[in-house]
């Protein structure tokens, strides 16, 4: 009886031993930077949160972490590996958590060697798109919502004209910085993008100082800074908001009440949990491979009440949804009822008083108020250096300013000093039959003051001496007309005048040194017809001479030397063309031909240079507005820098692509070599003045391009995948788009 309870005791000792040991999961976090930084400490409580909660299983976690952005040594990697192998030998691990990308991609590296099979579940990394993973993978996509977030301030703060985009010097860095600004690419047309990346603190801080007005910051992250030092959110976004001569916009829960507006913020902790539910499944026996990837949904429109007071944002524009934090409630939230009585009281004692001197009051206070709203206006009115004039809504003047008075009424000046009382409407009626500038003005008038057009400007030339700039907006009352104003905008125009003159003589430099480098290929080609002219006049020669004479043998030679005078002439009559000094002239180009004119310019260039120049030109391409020798510049910049990529390639792997293609409203132009081309960071800098990736060049020929491209009201860009080759794409409105909107 004894050793059957003995043996009982025994049996239960080894279930519930047994049973606890198939309860209890261990499972390894690999973080990408040093535990105590805001960013895992948050997302670990979370994921602890979680397996606490989760009753079934005990779970250990084990947490290491990479710190390669500290530590970027190539042998710190080797090294790791064999410390983590040695400390956790005797450990098995039941899942393992890479965060970011660093450590995924560590993981996918190193885990069939460190630890066979185990379960991986990834966070914190966006993936979208991947569909091969290694076997037992499984885990969330993690997206930073950059440009949903730029969307956002833009609707707040829609007079926004450029974006700060910070980022710090570490790898991550690096890539958060590419990941935003390939996010960011679709609102380039509306943005200015100022790119701030890999600065020390202090020179950020600078930078942030003196930014143009109706600028917003968005750091992409910045968790090393240009001189080195390591560098934490809830540190320097304080510093940054500080001095930043813009509202600041993050991705970030943490930073939120250290300083910016707000935006699409992830919430770390919440991310950690999500991590932890997968990672719950797959401890339970759930296989990871069959566990979908989804996305996360840890982003919550939150903002700072603080900073939205502090840049003047209207709470009412915030998407729906927004959380609003680090409200403080008002002085009346606070005492409403104890203030609501007093004024009940007050109002009690008060009310006889104030009815007996209510209306002699009222009547004083708007006397008043007319007679300094009057001299306001008036005072106003004198201060402004244009000539200012108010007509109702019959087109009669109202008021005028001490400028507007001074001039005599006067054609010219579309009725500038007209008096107060005339009709000027129907004095433009009467100069408008002979003078189509006051007709267009007076167009502009009507428009505005029968509410079909909201604003209304024009530019006028005085007696060949002053521009002026008239506007006609309309009066905000309820009995309509219009304010007239004229600006004098002559130093304005003097200014556009001689920079547009500088842009054309620099732009005429940059075809004469284009035009200087096919030197000899031009020289060369010339040099073909010449010869043959020469041959064919000997030939004719000895053809006289001889006896009798073949006419028609005559006939065939003095027909080759005119066709050979004819290649000669058109040869030099291309160079004349694009050499050329002489005003913009914008007529309709088939840009198909400028294309073909700059082949026939490069194609013995080409040839001398064993570089393969082959066009795919569409038929029936739409018409464009432009100065043919401008386009022409562009082209020949573009072919040039082509076969001079393309000439640095292994003879048979030299090539030079022109094509063209058109939609609705533009016409685009490619064209594409077979050089080494463009490193990414180089493809924002080299429309920039003075940048170059030629040992001998200045710098200049791209960014002649786009000042000539933006001209024309087009757009020129370039792709390059490093050894690949480069593209560079241009892209103009047809004539009738740019007709369409020019009559807009």
């Amino acid at each position: 009886m004894r050793s059957f309870l003995t043996f009982g005791v025994f049996y239960l000792f080894l279930v519930s031993a047994l049973a606890a040991e198939n309860s209890s999961k261990t499972v390894f976090v690999l973080l990408p930077g040093q535990p105590g930084t805001p960013f895992t400490v948050d997302y670990l409580q979370g994921m602890r949160k979680t397996f606490t909660r989760n009753t079934n299983i005990t779970i250990n976690i084990y947490v290491e972490s990479l710190n390669l952005q500290q530590f970027p040594d190539p042998n710190s990697e080797s090294q790791l590996v064999q410390w983590l192998s040695t400390k956790y030998s005797k450990l098995k691990f039941d899942a393992i958590i890479p965060v970011a990308r660093d450590s995924l991609e560590f993981i996918e590296k190193w885990r069939d060697i460190l630890w066979p099979g185990t379960p991986v579940v990834y966070s914190i990394v966006d993936e979208t798109g991947r569909t091969k993973f290694p076997a037992a993978f499984t885990g969330t996509n993690f997206s930073q919502d950059y440009v949903g977030t730029v969307e956002i301030a833009l609707q707040v703060q829609p007079e926004t004209k450029h974006l700060a985009l910070v980022s710090g010097s570490a790898k991550a860095d690096r890539f958060n910085r590419v990941y935003a600004l390939k996010q960011l690419k679709s609102l380039q047309k509306r943005l200015d993008i100022i790119d701030i990346p890999g600065l020390s603190t202090a020179e950020t801080i600078k930078r942030l100082s003196e930014l143009p007005n109706n600028t917003i910051v968005l750091v992409s992250s910045f968790f090393i800074d240009g001189a080195g030092q390591l560098s934490f959110a809830p540190e320097f976004t304080p510093k940054f908001s500080a001095a930043s001569n813009g509202a600041m916009y993050d991705v970030y829960k943490r930073v939120l009440g250290l300083g910016i507006v707000g935006g699409l913020l992830n919430d770390y902790e919440a991310a950690g949990s999500e991590t932890a539910a997968l990672v719950i499944r797959v401890l339970n026996g759930e296989p990871a491979s069959s566990i979908p990837i989804e996305q996360t949904r840890t982003a919550h429109l939150m903002f700072d009440w603080r900073q939205l007071n502090r840049w003047g944002i209207d709470e009412s524009k915030l998407p729906a949804g927004s959380i609003v934090m680090f409200k403080t409630p008002t002085f009346w939230q606070q005492y409403k009822w104890r203030i609501s009585g007093a004024i009940a009281l007050i109002i009690f004692q008060s009310l006889l008083i104030t009815t007996l001197l209510a209306e002699r009051s009222m009547r004083r206070r708007a006397q008043e108020s007319e007679r300094k709203t009057a001299e306001l206006s008036h005072s106003v009115l004198n201060s402004v250096q244009e000539q200012v004039g108010i007509i109702n809504k019959d087109g009669i003047l109202v008021a005028v300013n001490d400028s507007w008075s001074r001039f005599r009424p006067d054609n010219n000046m579309l009725l500038m000093g007209t008096p107060i009382g005339a009709n000027y409407v129907q004095n433009c009626e009467r100069a408008a039959r002979s003078d189509e500038t006051v007709e267009k003005a007076l167009n502009g008038i009507r428009s505005v003051l029968n509410g079909t057009a909201n604003r209304f400007s024009m530019e006028h030339f005085y007696h060949g001496e002053k521009w002026f700039e008239m506007s006609v907006e309309p009066l905000k009352t309820s009995a309509g007309g219009a304010v007239i104003s004229h600006a004098n905008i002559t130093e304005k125009r003097s200014a556009e005048i001689e920079a547009q003159e500088h842009r054309r003589e620099l732009a005429h430099v940059s075809r004469a040194t284009a035009m200087g480098e096919l030197a000899s290929s031009l020289a060369h080609e010339l040099n073909q017809p010449l010869t043959a002219i020469l041959v064919n006049a000997e030939a004719a020669s000895e053809l006289l001479s001889s006896e009798p004479s073949d006419l028609e043998e005559m006939k065939e030679v003095l027909n080759d030397i005119v066709n050979d005078d004819i290649r000669a002439g058109e040869i030099i009559h291309r160079i004349r063309a694009l050499m050329k000094k002489e005003e913009i002239h914008f007529v309709t180009i088939n840009l198909n031909d400028i294309i073909k004119g700059v082949v026939q310019l490069t194609r013995n260039e080409a040839l001398i240079r064993k570089v393969n120049l082959e066009t795919e030109l569409v038929g029936d391409l739409p018409a464009i507005l432009g100065d043919s020798v401008q386009l022409q510049q562009v082209m020949l910049n573009l072919v040039i820098n082509a076969l001079d990529s393309s000439w640095q390639q292994k003879q048979g792997r030299r090539f030079v692509d022109i094509f063209t293609k058109f939609d609705d409203s533009e016409v685009q132009l490619m064209v594409r070599d077979s050089g080494q081309g463009i490193q990414e960071e180089q493809l924002l800098q080299i429309f920039e003045p003075f940048f170059t990736t030629k040992k001998e060049g200045l710098g200049m020929g791209l960014s002649i391009c786009r000042s000539i491209v933006k001209q024309h009201g087009g757009r020129i860009w370039a792709e390059s995948e490093y050894g690949n080759g480069a593209s560079f794409y241009c892209a103009f409105p047809t004539a009738k788009a740019k007709q369409s909107q020019m009559s807009l």
